[in-house]
């Protein structure tokens, strides 16, 4: 079954030979700068040996990283290395050197044989005057998480004394269930190795006690006040009653002395409209206030407790083991 399944799988060869000439196909060649690009960074490059030599280290840098975007050579690498250097990144001033030194490799010109004299010299300095910090976790915290300057350091560099540049560096640690640890470092150039001992202790918990304790309360009646509150919705209803029929009588008036349209109405007469308009204010009000009582009284009528009612409510209090926190649980 095996050799038969084997066979029916070459038994087509079209696709097998459409898998071929991709994989045999020859890749798109790299995108070459044009020479209007080889001449601006040219210029950029002209540029920035100018500022270098004025001591503009930032400006040359800025221009030196335009140039290797463009197109990068050991001469470029090499002045990105020496700008960062002047600058105080000596950890990226050595891997530029560095990787200057491994683009000359083999060239024996006399410019890439300058350049590799000139980086190698750099690379031995730089060597013995950045410092390094090393950082040893205690046992048992596998799953911490250590950063360096808020960069997340790899578990497997921990314990590996790491370039870093000369000043002040922040070491932080933490895990699952720990105190967060945090430590302030000063690297000196040219010093010793600093090492950092993490330490990471148990969070401390405090156990609740707790107790329950029952509790009494007496209700007294509470029977009149659902017809109270429906007595008040009743005498609100009846006075918005009241107020609709005034604005309804006085709208009659006003159609009877000013018209429909409001146009013939007397000076002596104004003052109907401003009535009609408290008699409506008036009226919404008490309609509203009905609203709310009636509401009420229903509320009160099916929610009170019968007469003398007791009722007990069990209330737990818990007490923290060290005595400094009170707490309660439950409902009162």
């Amino acid at each position: 079954m095996r050799t038969r399944g084997l066979r029916s799988a070459f038994s087509n060869p079209i696709p097998w030979l459409v898998v071929a000439s991709l994989v045999l196909a020859p890749l798109p060649a790299l995108a070459q700068p044009s020479a209007a690009e080889l001449a601006a960074a040219r210029d950029l490059f002209e540029d920035g040996l100018k500022r270098e030599e004025k001591g503009d280290f930032e400006g040359a840098l800025a221009n030196f990283r335009r140039v290797a975007a463009v197109k990068t050579t050991p001469a470029v690498r090499f002045h990105v290395a020496l700008c960062l250097e002047k600058t105080g990144h000596l950890v990226d001033a050595l891997n530029e050197f560095e990787r200057a030194l491994s683009d000359v490799n083999g060239d024996t010109s006399a410019p890439s044989a300058t350049i590799a004299k000139n980086a190698g010299n750099h690379v031995t300095d730089l060597r013995a005057r950045i410092p390094r910090l090393l950082v040893r976790m205690p046992d048992g915290a596998e799953g911490a998480v250590v950063e360096i300057d808020g960069t997340t350091i790899v578990p497997s560099l921990l314990g590996i004394a790491l370039p870093y540049d000369p000043g002040t560096h922040v070491v932080t640690a933490r895990a699952e269930g720990k105190h967060p640890f945090e430590q302030k470092v000063e690297l000196v150039e040219r010093g010793e190795q600093v090492e950092v001992a993490v330490t990471l202790t148990a969070e401390e918990t405090k156990s609740v006690e707790k107790k329950t304790v029952a509790v009494e309360t007496h209700e007294s009646p509470s029977w009149p006040w659902p017809f109270i509150a429906a007595g008040i919705g009743a005498g609100a209803a009846i006075g918005a009653g009241v107020m609709y029929y005034q604005r309804s009588s006085t709208i009659r008036q006003l159609d009877d002395t000013c018209g429909l349209d409001r146009t013939r109405c007397p000076e002596s007469k104004s003052y109907l409209e401003d009535r009609g308009k408290t008699y409506t204010s008036a009226g919404n009000v008490l309609l509203g206030v009905s609203a709310v009582a009636f509401g009420a009284a229903v509320v009160l009528f099916v929610t009170k407790p019968g007469d003398g009612e007791t009722t007990a409510t069990a209330t737990t209090m818990g007490l923290a083991t060290d005595g400094s926190t009170l707490r309660w649980f439950g409902r009162f």
